[in-house]
């Protein structure tokens, strides 16, 4: 069993090491916690890197895979958004509980074609209010015509 510091700091060089092993790729690195991964990843794939940076697809799911999930009050959950793209440029978008904004997001792309992204906080994700609850990513630049994608997650009565 590795002591939590260490495993944060291994887990934090090897965050870097794959960001400079994609090189060209920019954006706000922030450290992963203790059993946290990073907020974004690049997935290393050749794609347009010239022009205005264009969304081609968007996808949102929770850990299990799905678009939808049940949990028990007080549970963590972390939705996931996979995003393809062609060109460069500055990426923003805001995660959306309920149609309210949790987190902003800022990445300057210059390099891929698809963006991983994650809720960092999952404490804004608030899971002791019973019932249905919708996640959104509401992309702000560039501008796209696609539709926000809206994933759901229950909370069940303990």
């Amino acid at each position: 069993m590795l002591n939590p510091r260490l495993k944060l700091f291994l887990n934090t060089v090897l965050t870097i090491a794959l960001t400079v092993f994609i090189s060209g790729c920019t954006g706000t690195l922030q450290p992963p916690k203790a059993n946290q991964s990073p907020h974004y990843t690049f997935i290393a794939s050749s794609g347009k890197t010239s022009g205005p940076l264009t969304i081609k697809s968007i996808e949102l799911n929770f850990q299990n895979g799905l678009g939808d999930i049940t949990v028990s009050q007080d549970t963590p959950i972390q939705p996931e958004a996979i995003i393809k793209f062609d060109g460069n440029g500055l990426f923003q978008a805001y995660w959306q509980i309920d149609n309210h904004d949790i987190e902003p997001i800022a990445i300057n792309i210059t390099f891929g074609k698809t963006l991983k992204l994650r809720v960092m906080n999952t404490t804004q994700i608030p899971t002791y209010q019973p019932g249905q609850h919708h996640v959104s990513l509401r992309i702000t630049s560039p501008k796209t015509k696609l539709k926000n994608p809206d994933i759901t997650y229950f909370v069940q009565l303990q």
